[in-house]
């Protein structure tokens, strides 16, 4: 399958060129988390004695992440930073949630409450959950032997880079995972203002270690447009990171496990 991947991406080059650095994305990749975010947020709030169920977090979630993507980039990068980013989003999403339950049971002549006095525990209940994210609490490896699997790619003199739309805190999650040695460059979205799929993200492994063409570089990563396409349009060679087996793309342009690549 890689054999056929290699030579399909090969084939358009007289001379075939030598594939110098490896980047990988990093969460699904890498790492994932062990339960869902909602499942978590549910159990912090709780904790907190604000009873909130996780069926009524995620669309919330979704709705003002994606606020906070348009309105302040990449984790508040030059605009607060990304721990003031992520407490608005999450403080934001639990408080839509009490709010909508508040007003159902007030409504319903139930219960009767003003949803702002809960403001400062929820602000305090995010800010907790930016920091347990920060930890190897709620992360696992993707894979068990990973660390194994990318040090046998360095001996074979491949560079390895890591580049995620992530926030700073990867870089402490790497470490912890003992994982951070192995990367030659860390490229996080919240650290440079731009993210991928933008071509500059890998222009900066281009310029960082002096390649002549952008086909020296692999990207791996589980998002088919962020990942696959955005480094293929760069002129990067790509990989669909798919450990599931469910994408439709071709099975030389998909990986299931990174202890099946093989360079040489």
């Amino acid at each position: 399958m890689l054999s056929q991947f290699l030579r399909t991406t090969l084939r358009n080059y007289s001379t075939p060129p030598v594939l110098k650095v490896l980047s990988l994305d990093a969460r699904d990749t890498l790492i994932s988390l062990k339960e869902s975010p909602s499942v978590v947020y549910s159990r912090f709030a709780k904790n907190s004695g604000l009873n909130i169920e996780p069926d009524y977090i995620l669309e919330n979630f979704l709705k003002h992440y994606k606020r906070m993507s348009s309105v302040s980039p990449c984790f508040g990068y030059n605009s607060g930073g990304s721990r003031a980013w992520w407490t608005e989003v999450v403080a934001s999403t639990l408080m839509d949630v009490r709010s909508d339950i508040l007003t159902f049971l007030a409504t319903s002549y139930v219960f009767q409450c003003s949803p702002n006095s809960d403001i400062k525990q929820l602000e305090l209940t995010a800010d907790n959950l930016y920091d347990y994210y920060a930890t190897t609490d709620p992360w696992k490896l993707v894979e068990d032997r990973v660390k194994l699997s990318l040090q046998r790619l360095r001996l074979k003199g491949i560079v390895l880079v890591v580049t995620s739309n992530f926030d700073s805190r990867l870089k402490s999650l790497l470490a912890q995972f003992n994982l951070t040695d192995l990367f030659s460059m860390i490229i996080l979205s919240g650290e440079i203002g731009f993210e991928k799929p933008d071509k500059r993200i890998y222009q900066l492994i281009v310029n960082h270690f002096e390649l002549t063409h952008s086909s020296e570089i692999l990207h791996i990563g589980d998002n088919y447009k962020n990942d696959f396409l955005g480094a293929k349009s760069f002129g990067c060679r790509s990989l669909l990171f798919d450990p599931h087996c469910v994408s439709s793309i071709p099975s030389f342009d998909r990986i299931s496990r990174l202890s099946n690549l093989k360079l040489y």
